[in-house]
């Protein structure tokens, strides 16, 4: 019974891959190369026979197939389902990108990359949507390889469809946490700025020079050291400082400095111009946030005491150190004592920012 209920999974797995098929011009690579090990590449032309496979890879591509005959359906001709859009490198590699689906207008060209990740975490919580919409990481947290990969494919299509303005999205359909329970949402994730020219020739530079991982668990999760034919090979540890700032990371560290410079400076006249004891409540995605002067009260329990006078019962309301303290105080209370005979309060004001 078990083999054939195996042979129904490898069923799925075709299901979920038939009639989808990338294909590279000869020496072209893909996005995907740049991001991750470039070794993988070289494997892949040597052992096309080994797949990645897995449930969450199934997911992935019968959310892709439904996306795409959603968008035909509506939009017809129009609709590009995996165009070639090429990237010559004066390195002499040529990159070619493959955005899920592309929509192209009269005046603007929208493009999707579709994802199906397992579970994001989410400052989204207590939303009743089934769709959210959100940028730059805010809302629902985007690993940064799909937001570099979206970024890329911006560059790409910028390039390519030069006289229209490029929409990107992730677009997503996973778990995140909503009101402490998982939620299945569909997430679009707007890429609002493209890769530059500078990225793509570092990254290019690193593909040629840098024959390892790109992160540390890629090993693990890599279907040729499963099957032999990598031992895998560790990533360098640099402990070295960088003499110059990278060419592609100088605006992100010119506005980190700066917006760092600004924070700390707002902070400090927050901090002056607040009372102690006082704070106030501002919004943040869609929920109050506490910033100022915050006096929070701490109760040191006595252990020992508690257990001589609830028995077994004091289980009931500690794991390692007392949790439920409304419920303890009550079973207290019913013993015929007072709570603040088994405990110590202390009392701290500290600064609350973002």
């Amino acid at each position: 019974m078990e083999k054939i209920l195996k042979k129904l999974v490898d069923e799925i797995s075709s299901l979920a891959t038939e009639g989808r098929e990338i294909t590279y011009s000869k020496n072209a690579i893909g996005i995907t190369t740049l991001l991750f090990c470039p070794l993988k590449a070289e494997f892949r032309q040597q052992h096309p026979e080994i797949k990645t496979e897995g449930p969450e890879i199934d997911d992935g591509y019968f959310f892709e197939k439904a996306v795409k005959q959603a968008a035909t359906n509506l939009f017809g001709k129009r609709t590009l389902i995996e165009p070639t859009i090429p990237y010559e490198s004066p390195q002499g590699v040529r990159i070619e990108g493959h955005p899920d689906l592309v929509i192209v207008g009269k005046e603007k060209v929208l493009a999707l990359e579709c994802k199906a990740p397992n579970f994001l975490f989410s400052t989204a919580n207590g939303t009743g949507n089934s769709i959210l919409f959100c940028k730059n990481g805010q809302t629902v947290s985007i690993s940064p390889h799909y937001q570099l990969q979206a970024r890329i494919q911006k560059f790409l299509l910028q390039k390519h469809f030069n006289n229209k303005e490029i929409v990107h999205y992730i677009f997503a359909k996973t778990l995140i946490r909503s009101k402490s329970q998982l939620k299945k949402v569909y997430i679009f994730h707007e890429t609002q700025t493209a890769a530059t020219q500078q990225e793509m020739e570092y990254m290019i530079s690193q593909f040629l020079n840098e024959k390892s991982p790109r992160y540390p668990w890629e090993c693990h999760y890599c279907p040729y050291k499963k099957h032999g034919i990598c031992e895998g090979k560790a990533i360098t540890q640099k402990t070295e400082t960088l003499k110059e700032v990278p060419p592609h990371l100088k605006n992100l560290t010119e506005s980190y400095i700066q917006a760092h410079t600004t924070l700390k400076e707002i902070e400090a006249m927050l901090k002056r111009a607040l009372p102690p004891d006082t704070h106030i409540e501002l919004p943040l995605n869609g929920k109050p946030t506490k910033i100022g002067w915050i006096t929070r009260t701490r109760y040191i329990w006595n252990i020992p005491k508690l257990f001589n006078t609830l028995g077994k019962q004091i289980f009931d309301f500690l794991y390692l150190k007392p949790r439920a303290t409304a419920a303890l105080e009550e079973a207290i209370q019913r013993s015929g004592k007072d709570p603040q005979q088994f405990r110590e309060k202390t009392s701290k004001t500290t600064w609350k920012a973002l």
